[in-house]
């Protein structure tokens, strides 16, 4: 039952009052009555406000036991007791309905009838206080409010019930003690509502009690409710320790972060140029509050300059909330070479003559203490004269020459390594040239032929040869063919039959490219063919008791191709050895100790034989090879044989 449909708020001046708690027991007193008044009572009524019908009756009329009557609808049943020795209605468990004006009629035998009022007075004690918090969330009594540091703290206390209307107060108890606001108050219905308003909440109010209490008379206790700020703080502090100098690339390090005034303890989180990295191991230390976290860093050379750092911020806050501790990354790493033509130049058209430019691009840290440029694996030196120009970042090459061709790279030291660039390929293209080692005399006999063959050198390979003879008496051009085989696309080939000496002389072969033409043609000689000169210069060496090595000099072979042969003979001139070479020399093996031979030494071609050359060799004795004696040298060149 509400408030609203029980309370009786009329006031009677004047009237004697009893006020109870309801619940409790309350004694309403008739008027006081003589010795004689009270010998005669023989009826007393009990009347509530202003109902015409009784409420109650004591009847002991007619000399009867006395009966006690209650209406139910009002009293209830067995609440009610009317005491004629004390002259008072005894009504048990009031109720908040009770309150109002009672009136006492007693009746007597002889004498007139007496009334009497009396107000009873309900006190009904304030309902438990709600308290709920700025999301309206009702907060259970001893419960905890979860708050962050710096949050504004707003509370409402809400008191549904009491009579008279409950006094509202609020008790905030921390560690400076005792504060007692009494809010703001509106009643809304038979509700009271106040609220709290703090407009910071500080460090200081961690495990603060707010107390709503309600009160509204002094026979009852207050009623209260009471809340306890769970305070969270955000991290006061944030350290990054470990390696603050230098970096190598490749090396592992550890860094190590500690964040402390944070409450629970802060969540820690590693960035290297704001890019999250994988957590680190993460514990708390024995004092609560403190984070620390460890992470192993490899850095590579693409970290350099980049930051490292470390976020603390509360679980129970918002991430943006956040402090850091960070250090800019110093990364030491070999050089990183790259060798490239300058830009100027096209790598597909480079020619003798010019002037070639390379770039040498070197990353590293520190600077490299050296770089130096290799051609074909052998270092490039400063040569001014001969236009090679080195420096630690470019190479020129004035006036490059086809021997200046090849594979080129640049090397980088520093002291963290080493590091050579891939091959740049440099192709210097030039007008043909003769080639060297080629046959440049050719000996031919009237009516026969012989192909003379001219190879010459050039980038890119020649694109046409032409042929001239130069006799004794006069010039001409010749047709050849361009020979791709067996040299290649460098050869051309001609047909030479001499038929009268003016065939004989000097044949000149010259041939040109798309960088232009051979400026000095190749020169071949056209003799008559005949046997070819003598060797010369003929010498034994590694002479033992069972060999020796025989080494000569080839002389004139004739214009045609030649071979040389050795014969040997024994002392008795018997032929124990025959054998032809392609250049004249010649290991002989298999002999007699201590005995003397003789080597016979010629050339031949399709012509004929040179004269023989006749050498006496004596080996050595088996005891002096013992002994360790040396016959080197003991041999005797007799001259020619025919």
């Amino acid at each position: 039952m509400s408030q609203a449909s029980h309370r009786t708020d009329l006031t009677f001046p004047g009237l004697p009052e009893v006020t109870v708690v309801a619940g409790q027991r309350a004694r309403l007193p008739c008027p006081q009555l003589s010795d004689r008044q009270r010998a005669s009572v023989s009826l007393v009524i009990w009347y509530k406000d202003d109902m015409q019908t009784p409420i109650y009756s004591f009847d002991s009329r007619d000399g009867r036991p006395p009966l006690h009557w209650s209406d139910h609808g009002v009293l209830g049943e067995a609440r009610a007791t009317y005491r004629p020795e004390e002259n008072q209605l005894i009504l048990h468990d009031v109720r908040p309905a009770d309150q109002g004006r009672f009136r006492c009629r007693i009746d007597f035998r002889r004498i007139p009838t007496v009334t009497g009022d009396v107000r009873l007075g309900v006190i009904v004690p304030p309902s438990a206080p709600i308290i709920r918090n700025s999301t309206g969330h009702i907060l259970a009594n001893n419960s905890q409010q979860a708050l962050t540091e710096g949050e504004r703290l707003w509370l409402s206390c809400e008191v549904k019930e009491g009579y008279p209307r409950p006094r509202i107060s609020w008790l905030v108890q921390n560690v400076s003690g005792v504060v007692v606001t009494a809010g703001t108050a509106v009643a809304r219905g038979t509700s009271v509502i106040s609220e709290l308003v703090l407009p910071e909440v500080r460090r200081a109010d961690l495990r603060t009690n707010v107390t709503c209490s309600a009160e509204n008379s002094n026979s009852t206790e207050p009623s209260s409710s009471t809340v306890t700020l769970d305070v969270f703080f955000r991290p006061l502090r944030v350290r990054l320790q470990g390696e603050d100098g230098p970096l190598s690339a490749g090396k592992q390090y550890e860094y190590v972060c500690r964040s402390s005034g944070s409450r629970p303890a802060a969540t820690l989180t590693w960035y290297l140029n704001n890019a999250a990295l994988p957590n680190g191991k993460q514990h708390e230390s024995a004092d609560r509050g403190t984070s620390i976290s460890t992470i192993h860093l490899r850095p590579d050379l693409g970290d350099q300059g980049k930051t490292l750092s470390c976020r603390a911020h509360n679980p129970k806050m918002d991430r943006s909330k956040f402090i850091e501790d960070s250090r800019r990354l110093n990364i030491r790493f070999p050089p990183k070479v790259a060798l490239r033509l300058s830009p100027m130049i096209s790598a597909d058209d480079v020619r003798e003559g010019m002037d070639v430019f390379f770039d040498c691009e070197v990353r590293s840290n520190p600077p490299p203490s050296r770089v130096t440029w290799l051609h074909e694996g052998e270092e490039v030196v400063m040569d001014k004269k001969r236009g090679v120009i080195v420096s630690s970042t470019s190479l020129v090459l004035q006036n490059v020459t086809r021997r200046q061709a090849g594979s080129y790279r640049c090397h980088a030291v520093n002291t963290e390594g080493e590091s050579t660039s891939k091959p740049t390929a440099l192709r210097v293209m030039y007008a043909p040239v003769c080639a060297d080692s080629q046959r440049l005399v050719y000996g031919v006999s009237r009516g026969e032929q012989v192909s003379v063959l001219c190879r010459v050198d050039s980038d890119p390979p020649p694109s046409n040869f032409g042929w001239t003879m130069n006799g004794s008496d006069h010039v001409r051009s010749l047709t050849a063919g361009v020979g791709h085989w067996p040299a290649g696309p460098h050869t051309s080939s001609v047909i030479v039959e001499p038929h009268h000496d003016r065939d004989y002389g000097t044949l000149l072969c010259t041939s040109s490219n798309r960088v232009g033409r051979q400026a000095q043609p190749c020169a071949f000689k056209i003799v008559p063919a005949g046997p070819p000169e003598v060797v010369r210069g003929c010498s034994v060496t590694n002479q033992t008791d069972v060999s020796f090595v025989v080494h000569c000099s080839a002389g004139f072979d004739g214009g045609l191709h030649q071979q040389f042969t050795l014969e040997l003979f024994s002392s008795e001139q018997r032929l124990r050895l025959n054998t032809s070479r392609e250049q004249p020399h010649f290991g002989v093996a298999g002999l007699e100790p201590g005995v003397q031979y003789t080597a016979l030494v010629y050339a031949f071609n399709k012509k004929g034989a040179s004269p023989r050359v006749r050498i006496t060799v004596a080996t050595q004795m088996a005891a002096e090879q013992r002994t360790g004696k040396s016959t080197q040298g003991m041999f005797s060149w007799k001259g020619y044989d025919p």
